[in-house]
């Protein structure tokens, strides 16, 4: 299984939903995703998109990082 990162930290909303988007357009299926976000917002926005679009959401995480919060999702993509 093929894994990316998408390091979005510092980005607003609704920026980190675009690159995710962007990167489930171009995925053929079968990928594990592990998208780290400073974005409240999106932490709770993209986990919805994830599960709507039929894909399996893995862990939605909140962790403390230099004294920055930063929110991690981890989901795997469903074959097209």
């Amino acid at each position: 299984m093929e894994v990316k990162k998408l390091d979005l930290k510092g980005l607003k909303s609704p920026i980190p939903l675009f690159k995710v988007r962007e990167a489930l357009d171009k995925d053929p299926g079968g990928t594990k995703y592990i998208v780290l976000l400073t974005d409240s917002h999106c932490k709770e926005v993209i986990p919805y998109y994830i599960n709507a679009l039929g894909h399996r959401l893995i862990e939605v995480r909140e962790e403390e990082e230099e004294g920055e919060r930063i929110y991690k999702i981890v989901f795997i993509t469903q074959n097209k």
